[in-house]
């Protein structure tokens, strides 16, 4: 009897082994208390020393918002992403502490810790103080998540300080570096970055509540990038470098004046800034670089200095409301697809009842695809030495409406003014001799070609079967009706005349022969 009963016993225990560990919420609470097995604590000290430093979160007040503190002796380890990445090191991530990250609400590092690892805290959306140890001499890149922050408490740390808007800084022998605005104090009106501030920390405006931010001369090095990005901030005034995709994704901003120490635009740096309406750029920039402005969808004006020699590629795309377009007599190179309209992604240009005129511009090239898809622009004043029009580049212009060639042009690309059904009249110079196939495609609304002055174009219209020029018969629209052209030569108009009249493909005016 009491071995069944032994066994018995034996049995129930194995059973209690194998079952799965349940947690359960007190009774009121709204969300589950950390794992059994959730770690709440570890080490943290740089590489080598990973001992020397331990974190812990603690609730102590027992109302679900947590504490993160480091302690310890020596510099933190520096971390490689935003906690809320799937690559996340940082060892108070939720998936290792069962603690959201939204219930981390403030961050200690005590005395003796030297330095904040690099993304240490970066994520960290909720935390709004900060009490930084008196040791701590170093705040590496990105180690402060500062949108939420309403104030830094420095303990006694000489190697920081804040100022009357709680701003943070700290001081050291190349300057001053603004580290982080605190996120989480109220909303105001305008900012100056102080005089004496020589740098910008990674993330230091990131959810400012700020909607006029002015960031002068004083600040010598580059502007992070990724770091202002807020849904307060409307203007921007800038005197002072900054990099590729610095001010990208800035869905608020409306306006910006961009002063004289700036000599480029770097790629992306306001890229899908989708409610930016102004641009006012003073003298001095000579670059607007690869997507600068793609996707500023509700840009209207841009002023262009008249020290710019270079746009570059797609810098405006997709800038659907632009209604006016001056371009300065200094520029020299325009980029494939600078001002591309992408009709199939809804996009709709608005460039209209405007004379875009290249006229004094140094180019000597238009670019691949670089007016596509605009569709209301409606006159184009070539430049006096242009030599060449690539593939696209007035493709889907349906506001076009004529086009006067200049002499020097001697090439036009592959369907570079394919659907442009609004031109009407096509002039040529003496220059041209190379016509790409479907240039004109779907151009049926031309009345008028004048191809008399073209003289390095061939008599013969090529169909295939003879030796003509492909420029003669690219140059003609076979699709358009009742066109009258204007020819060079008897058998040039003969040859025209049979080729587009076999078959019926086209009726034509009686050619008018020079």
């Amino acid at each position: 009897m009491k071995k069944r009963l032994l066994s018995a016993i034996l049995s129930f225990c194995m059973l209690l082994t194998m079952a799965p560990t349940v947690a359960f919420a007190a009774d009121g609470d709204d969300e589950a208390a950390p794992q059994i097995n959730s770690v709440l604590k570890g080490s943290c000290g740089a590489e080598g020393n990973e001992g020397s430093v331990q974190w812990a979160l603690t609730d102590d007040d027992g109302d679900g918002s947590y504490t993160l503190t480091i302690s310890g002796s020596g510099a933190m380890a520096n971390y490689t992403a935003n906690i809320n990445n799937g690559s996340a090191t940082q060892p108070w991530r939720a998936s290792l502490t069962g603690v959201e990250i939204s219930n981390i609400t403030k961050v200690v590092v005590s005395k003796g810790v030297t330095s904040i690892g690099a993304f240490a805290f970066n994520g960290l959306t909720a935390v709004s103080e900060y009490d930084i140890g008196a040791d701590v001499s170093t705040i590496k890149q990105w180690a402060l998540d500062t949108s939420a922050a309403k104030v830094f408490n420095l303990n006694g740390n000489t190697n920081f300080q804040t100022d009357v808007d709680g701003v943070l800084f700290n001081k050291n022998k190349d300057g001053t570096t603004l580290i982080a605005y605190p996120g989480g104090s109220a909303v105001r009106d305008e900012y100056t970055v102080p005089s004496a501030v020589t740098a910008i920390s990674d993330g230091a405006f990131v959810g400012c509540p700020i909607k006029k931010l002015t960031i002068g001369s004083n600040v010598t090095t580059e502007l992070p990038g990724w770091s202002f990005n807020s849904d307060k901030l409307e203007e921007l005034d800038v005197n002072c470098p900054f990099g590729s995709g610095t001010f990208a994704q800035i869905t608020t901003l409306k306006k910006v004046t961009l002063r004289d120490s700036i000599t480029e635009i770097p790629e992306k740096a306001f890229l899908n800034c989708t409610g930016l309406q102004t641009v006012s750029i003073l003298s001095g920039l000579t670059k607007i670089g690869t997507q600068a402005f793609f996707g500023c969808s509700s840009l209207q004006n841009v002023t262009l200095p008249t020290s710019l020699k270079e746009i570059g590629y797609q810098a405006f795309r997709d800038c659907d409301a632009l209604t006016s377009i001056t371009f300065p007599d200094n520029l020299e190179k325009l980029g494939e697809q600078a001002f591309l309209i992408t009709e199939r992604d809804g996009h709709i240009g608005s460039l209209a009842t405007v004379t875009v005129d290249m006229s004094r511009c140094m180019t000597t090239e238009i670019s691949a695809g670089l007016f596509n898809g605009l569709n209301a622009l409606e006159t184009i004043i070539f430049p006096t030495g242009l030599t060449n029009i690539g593939d696209n580049a007035f493709t889907n212009c349906k506001g076009l409406k004529s086009l006067e060639f200049p002499d020097s042009l001697t090439e036009i690309g592959e369907s570079a003014f394919s659907g442009c059904t609004g031109l009407t009249y096509i002039s040529y110079g003496n220059g041209i001799n190379d016509i790409g196939r479907n240039a004109f495609f779907g151009c049926t609304g031309v009345n008028v070609i004048d191809l008399h002055r073209a003289t390095k174009i061939g008599e013969l219209y090529y169909n295939g079967a003879n030796n003509g020029d492909p420029a003669l018969t690219h140059a003609c629209i076979a699709a358009a009706h009742n066109v009258k052209y204007y020819l060079r030569t008897k058998s040039q108009a003969s040859s025209v005349k049979g080729n587009l009249e076999w078959g019926k493909m086209a009726i034509l005016a009686t050619p008018i022969i020079f």
